[in-house]
C-alpha cells in the first residue's frame, strides 16, 4: 500500500496520546519540547478533551494534513464534538479542503452535526476568509 500520510508522524508523543492515553507522560514529553502537531489526530480520535487541551497549550501547527485531512476536518467527520470545539476555539482553519473539495463546514453539514457547531465553523471560516481578503 502506497498511501500518502501527508504531515503525519508517529512520534513518541503520538504513541503516548494514541495508545497510552497517558496524560502525565504527554505533559512530560511536551515540557521537554515534543512537537504536539502530529498528535492532534490521536486526541481527536479519542475525543479526549484533556489530552487535546494539553497538546493545544504547546501551540501546535493546527492545519497540517494526514491522508488529506486536517485535525478540524477529521473531528467534524468523526463527530468528535469535544475536540472539535477545542480546535474551533484554537483557531484551526475550517476552510481547508480535502482532495474532493470538501471543507470542515461541508463535512459538518453532511454528518449532521448540531446547528450551533456548524454555525461556529461557518463563523470561523468567514472570519478567516475576510482576514485573507
Amino acid at each position: 500500500m502506497n498511501e500518502d500520510e501527508g504531515d503525519f508522524r508517529a512520534t513518541p508523543l503520538w504513541y503516548a496520546v494514541a495508545r497510552g492515553e497517558n496524560l502525565p507522560l504527554v505533559r512530560f514529553l511536551l515540557q521537554r519540547g515534543a512537537n504536539a502537531s502530529y498528535s492532534l489526530w490521536a486526541a481527536v480520535w479519542r475525543d479526549d478533551d484533556l489530552l487535546c487541551r494539553a497538546l493545544l497549550k504547546s501551540k501546535p501547527e493546527l492545519d497540517l494534513r494526514a491522508h488529506g485531512e486536517t485535525p478540524i476536518f477529521y473531528a467534524a467527520r468523526l463527530k468528535r464534538l469535544k475536540t472539535l470545539d477545542l480546535l474551533i476555539e484554537a483557531g484551526a482553519d475550517p476552510s481547508i479542503a480535502d482532495c474532493a473539495g470538501r471543507d470542515a463546514v461541508d463535512i459538518a453539514r453532511a454528518r449532521r452535526l448540531p446547528k450551533e457547531m456548524i454555525d461556529r465553523l461557518e463563523h470561523l471560516k468567514n472570519g478567516m476568509q475576510s482576514s485573507r481578503a
